[in-house]
């Protein structure tokens, strides 16, 4: 699994970003898109930043543990001599 701090800090740098968009582009600095408290924007982008960010590490994750084990498993078979069959002479298949 992968760590709880690469969620944090992806959760983080969205929420800071958002924050720094709603402070420093003059679309939501003036007019009618005016944000005057960037705290409930960052809310919501921190909870749905969460969500993902989790959500695409535990996938990640399990796809690298999958194909670690599929590597394994298939070295372990060719070493105990399994593919021998299925090979000819020449190693292929």
């Amino acid at each position: 699994m992968l760590g709880g701090h690469s969620v944090a800090g992806i959760t983080m740098g969205c929420t800071a970003l958002t924050v720094l968009v709603c402070e420093q582009v003059e679309m939501f600095t003036t007019g009618e898109r005016y944000v005057d408290n960037p705290l409930f924007p960052a809310a919501l982008v921190f909870i749905s930043a969460l969500f993902v960010s989790f959500c695409f590490l535990q996938i990640y994750g399990m796809a690298i543990t999958t194909i670690l084990l599929s590597f394994c498993l298939d070295e372990d078979k060719f070493k105990n001599g399994l593919y021998e069959k299925k090979l000819g002479d020449d190693g292929e298949c």
